[in-house]
């Protein structure tokens, strides 16, 4: 079964200050326009939809309609996004709104019951890819963990529960190793916060290998339709929390085989904590874990950051998306709604077809400042937040 979004309302988010979109049935859907029209908002607006935040890093608070200014227009300071969802449970309504200061909190709602984020997530599943992504492979660490943590935050509701905590009780931590460095606290509290973040931090660690695991079983694949080169190529976590743990090797099926892994990186990640407590008192700082692990891509058993060509890196990221709906559709059965946003000019002809023909009947939206041949597809023009249609066909 595949989801499929078949409505989108904004109001006064960025430069959209109302619209109300029936997606049409054909597929893909294709918006172009010159850069700065909202291609990438109407994007931006979907994804929001699906995740409760914005890919873009910026707060929420700040996509509010730049026109609207409570003092002067006497217009609310506030946005919402609504979309209709196909999804295994019929058709269901999403709700993000989010305004200025704390008269308009953000709220989260599916058909019109204000929600948790961590049972907003998954009504609408999506893969996004924007060119931005290839940063994933060449800056900061933190922009991989993002990207790993909101896939698994799309399929395991329990996932973003366990991080939410975790990243709340590395503050706690961090505040209580201030106080310790200072002298006005002992070393022996750092026992609670230390159990805790293991306790939560396990579940990260045990779940993000067990994705990577699936990633890299179809990686190879996906890069060499792409590209039309074979290679060796994975994902690999530079930290290695037990050197003999190799998740794909253990027998799953064998009686006798009570590994508890997640048990088994609980008591890994207290060790880690407590044989480094006196680094982490000396700089206040909690500087090993889930929330300071990096990966790499290599490729040929290479760095792909340290040798990789642009080709090869963008290559390798249409490659990790696909790998990443594929996981997505294993695990819950539904085909998740493809965004891609201005990947057709990053791409020549050839692997633009090569791209489209791996989708299957999977919903895909794409934006692009033009078309370099005609494409069937639904062509609509993008225009000072308004949607016009091309062609169809």
């Amino acid at each position: 079964m595949r989801m499929r979004i078949t409505r989108l309302q904004l109001e006064n988010f960025k430069n959209y200050s109302l619209l109300d979109f029936e997606f049409p049935n054909t597929n893909p859907l294709i918006l172009i326009g010159n850069n700065g029209q909202g291609k990438t908002n109407f994007i931006e607006a979907i994804a929001i939809l699906a995740l409760s935040k914005s890919f873009q890093k910026s707060h929420l608070k700040d996509m509010v309609n730049w026109f609207v200014h409570e003092e002067n227009t006497g217009l609310p300071e506030y946005f919402r996004i609504k979309g209709s969802v196909e999804n295994r449970h019929g058709v269901q309504e999403l709700e993000v709104f989010c305004g200025k200061g704390k008269k308009y909190p953000k709220t989260l709602k599916v058909d019109e019951l204000k929600t948790k984020p961590k049972d907003y997530l998954g009504h609408l599943r999506i893969v996004l890819f924007t060119p931005q992504d290839l940063n994933i492979i060449m800056l900061s660490p933190k922009l991989r963990r993002r990207f790993v943590d909101l896939m698994i935050s799309q399929i395991d509701r329990d996932y973003l529960e366990h991080l939410s905590k975790y990243l709340g009780i590395v503050k706690q931590r961090n505040r209580l190793l201030d106080y310790i460095r200072k002298g006005e606290a002992r070393t022996d509290e750092l026992n609670y916060w230390d159990e805790q973040l293991a306790l939560h931090g396990s579940y990260i660690l045990w779940k993000r290998r067990i994705v990577f695991d699936e990633l890299n079983e179809s990686l190879e694949k996906h890069y060499e339709t792409i590209s039309q080169e074979a290679v060796e190529i994975r994902l690999r976590w530079k930290k290695v929390w037990k050197k003999n743990l190799d998740l794909k090797s253990m027998e799953k099926d064998t009686p006798s085989f009570e590994l508890p892994r997640q048990e088994d990186y609980r008591r890994l990640l207290l060790d880690y904590l407590k044989n480094n407590q006196k680094r982490d008192i000396a700089l206040a700082m909690t500087c090993g874990g889930p929330h300071r692990e990096d990966f790499i891509f290599e490729m040929n058993g290479r760095d792909l950051a340290e040798f990789g060509s642009r080709g090869e890196c963008r290559s390798t990221i249409l490659a990790l998306k696909l790998a990443e709906l594929e996981y997505i559709q294993q695990v819950t059965g539904e085909s998740p709604v493809l965004l891609f946003d201005d990947v057709l000019s990053e791409l020549d002809l050839k692997r633009q077809k090569n791209l489209l023909g791996l989708l299957g009947d999977e919903q895909v939206i794409i934006t692009s400042t033009h078309l370099d041949e005609p494409m069937e597809a639904g062509v609509w023009e993008v225009k000072e937040g308004r949607l016009t249609p091309c062609t169809s066909g």
